[in-house]
């Protein structure tokens, strides 16, 4: 990340070593989420050869953008780069050296220091991308396209076609080859819900279809690869087994004019334009991004409709569920869905944060395009199923759908995760504490959080006030990537933190807290749902919006951790108020569990199944 390059900078207090990420203030690292989002969407408006983006770039009809989108978005390099800008004005000015190096940081890092030295009259010290590594990265972005054609082809030859559907009007269930096995037995937000709707109709009723590789892409090993050939998964049929050569030949030809489209973005002058930020001219970077897109997401956009369109025609849905509904597969069968008159179905998955593109739209994106009849306007579901109010709320505003598409029906793994609690006895909730090192009578406070270095000055405020502080424990519960080094090291020989036992579960954790505290987890929702009170550190972040409506403790600086905790520890009233003011919150947006979400999530989907001919 642009967050960690080491600089070297001469001055005349001196020489030292800085990090580049601590001239970055969390608000500066959102605003920078905020206007990379901002600059992606504009993208659409971007002259090519007399016509917006969104309207020349177009398969079957259908406006290619929401897919450029997407992979700008995924690909996070506007948001780096912006950061990187920012947190180059912000050394220079600080420090105002007279010399720099990026001893430790990758070509970004380096681009930008070197232009921000000679904007501020420094000499920059070290190497710079050379010319030479566009060339090699242009030819690595071909050799992946060239890579992507080979495996369409090949993937012809692996699949053996899917069986022809019934006369019955199936629910089709497009879930990701590679994690289909945890979505089937251990995905705690969609899993309940797939299992529920199995249980309630015929075999014959609901098809699953699986989408991608059936290996997650870090784990595909050539022994992975190999083993693909062999077969699928047995209860689930690859979307590519729908969709024989002639159903893909539209994207194999488009792909065809891959070279075309690059040259369109390239040549546009409102995208060269933009690629000046801040008076940085970063070209270079979104050139790379450019072609990206031009040469492997359009291409594999154009092959994801194909097949969507094939297993649709094919299976013959009453409805097509998917919780991948806003990524590049989702879409795909969106877009698919609408152009056949079929209905389809969204499900949450997971918590969506305000800054995640996939989810906001503009108001001109959700109408049709003025120029293109065929542009019907963003792909969305027919209903999405989300969990709460609050999700909603976000997706009304933020997302510009029409509140009638949205269904609330709770959230599964909340309803698991209470269920789990309440069976946590006296006894049971005195041995997690006892494993945990806590005192009988000891406050006990959880962290649960990842370890980010632009946190650790957050983090040591948290310890620091923990270890002063009597009667008080913290026990850090770390996330499953990562080891307790780092916060073993923080701790130092205080008796009162401790890392929790990675066998026991989040269920019987929450149940024993007092206090959970985060950077930016879910878990800090989940603790709020069951009556545990949240504190969230380096505001802002994705849990502001709690923090702001008064349900959620909220420290912007590492100097407010201990006035917070303090303060919210010693007030028994206070604490009490906060809780009641808390769960009013939860109760006003539907944040609480109620056991019954996997039910209600399966009645919308058969009602929409039955209004169309499918399951009774």
């Amino acid at each position: 990340m642009i967050e960690d390059a080491v600089v070297v900078v001469e001055s005349d207090s001196g020489r030292r070593r800085v990090r580049l990420g601590d001239f970055l203030s969390p608000a500066e690292i959102e605003r920078a989420d905020r206007e990379a989002i901002a600059w992606i969407k504009a993208v659409r408006h971007a002259d090519l050869d007399g016509l917006p983006l969104r309207d020349r770039l177009v398969y079957r009809g259908d406006s290619l953008w929401w897919f450029v989108e997407v992979y700008l978005h995924r690909m996070r390099v506007i948001e780096t780069l912006i950061r990187a800008v920012t947190a180059s004005e912000n050394l220079f000015a600080a420090l105002r050296p007279r010399a720099v190096a990026v001893v430790r940081g990758d070509e970004i890092a380096r681009e930008v220091l070197a232009i921000g030295a000679r904007r501020h009259g420094a000499v920059y010290r070290g190497s710079r991308p050379r010319p030479w590594r566009d060339a090699l990265t242009f030819a690595g972005t071909l050799a992946a396209s060239a890579q992507f054609a080979l495996r369409a082809v090949g993937s012809r030859l692996r699949h053996r076609r899917a069986a022809a559907a019934s006369d019955r009007r199936p629910v089709a269930v497009f879930v990701h080859s590679a994690f289909w096995r945890d979505t089937a037995e251990r995905e705690a937000y969609v899993g309940p819900i797939l299992r529920q709707l199995v249980a309630q109709v015929r075999p014959e009723d609901v098809i699953f279809v699986g989408l991608g590789p059936t290996t997650a892409f870090r784990a595909r090993t050539l022994a992975k690869r190999l083993q693909e050939w062999q077969g699928t998964l047995p209860d689930v049929q690859s979307v590519e087994a729908y969709a024989p050569w002639r159903a893909i030949t539209g994207s194999l030809g488009y792909m065809l004019g891959c070279g075309r489209i690059d040259r369109l973005l390239c040549r546009s002058r409102d995208l060269r334009e933009a690629a000046v930020f801040g008076g940085y001219d970063l070209w270079r970077f979104i050139r790379r991004e450019l072609t990206g897109a031009a040469y492997l997401q359009l291409p594999w956009s154009a092959r994801a409709m194909d097949e969507a369109a094939a297993a649709l025609d094919r299976i013959r849905p009453a409805v097509a569920v998917t919780y991948a509904e806003a990524g590049g597969w989702g879409r795909a069968l969106v877009l698919e869905a609408r152009r056949r008159g079929i209905p389809t179905c969204g499900l949450q998955h997971g918590f969506i944060h305000r800054h995640w593109l996939n989810y906001r739209h503009l108001a001109d994106e959700v109408a049709p395009s003025a120029r293109n009849a065929g542009d019907l306007g963003f792909p969305r579901p027919t209903a999405t199923l989300v969990f709460d109010r609050f999700a909603a709320r976000h997706l009304e505003e933020a997302g510009s759908l029409p509140a009638a598409a949205l269904i609330v029906t709770g959230n599964p793994r909340l309803d698991a995760l209470a269920s789990a609690a309440g069976r946590q006895d006296e006894d049971a909730r005195r041995e997690t504490r006892r494993r945990f090192g806590a005192a009988g009578d000891a406050r006990l406070l959880i962290l649960a959080t990842k370890y980010r270095e632009r946190a650790r000055d957050s983090l040591a405020a948290l310890f620091d006030a923990v270890r002063s502080a009597p009667g008080v424990h913290l026990t850090v519960r770390c996330h499953p990537a990562e080891t307790p080094g780092a916060y073993v090291k923080l701790a130092g020989a205080a008796p009162n933190i401790t890392v929790a036992p990675a066998d026991i579960d989040l269920a019987a954790t929450l149940a024993v807290a007092d206090l959970v505290v985060t950077v930016n987890s879910t878990v800090a929702l989940e603790a709020m749902a069951l009556g545990v009170p949240a504190l969230a550190l380096n505001l802002p972040n994705y849990l502001s919006p709690f923090v702001e409506a008064g349900v959620m403790l909220g420290c912007a600086s590492p100097a407010d951790v201990a006035p917070v905790l303090h303060r919210f520890l010693a007030d028994d009233d206070a604490r009490a108020a906060f809780r009641m003011r808390q769960q009013a919150f939860m109760a006003e947006y539907e944040l609480l569990p109620t056991g019954q979400a996997a039910d209600r999530a399966v009645g919308a989907i058969l009602d929409l199944a039955r209004a169309s001919g499918g399951p009774q």
